[in-house]
């Protein structure tokens, strides 16, 4: 059986990158320790369409 798990992070431009980028160290390895993976992360959005 199949799980996706999907997380949106707004990290303010004055605010401490530090964190997002250890709790990332911490939980990457849990996530593949159970045959997890990452199929899609990145910094880069854009938006596709105005409303």
């Amino acid at each position: 059986m199949s799980y996706y798990f999907m997380i949106d992070t707004y990290i303010p431009e004055n605010g401490n990158r530090e964190d997002y980028d250890f709790y990332i160290e911490k939980v990457k390895p849990i996530v593949e320790s159970y045959g997890g993976e990452y199929l899609v992360r990145t910094e880069q959005i854009s938006c596709l369409s105005e409303q």
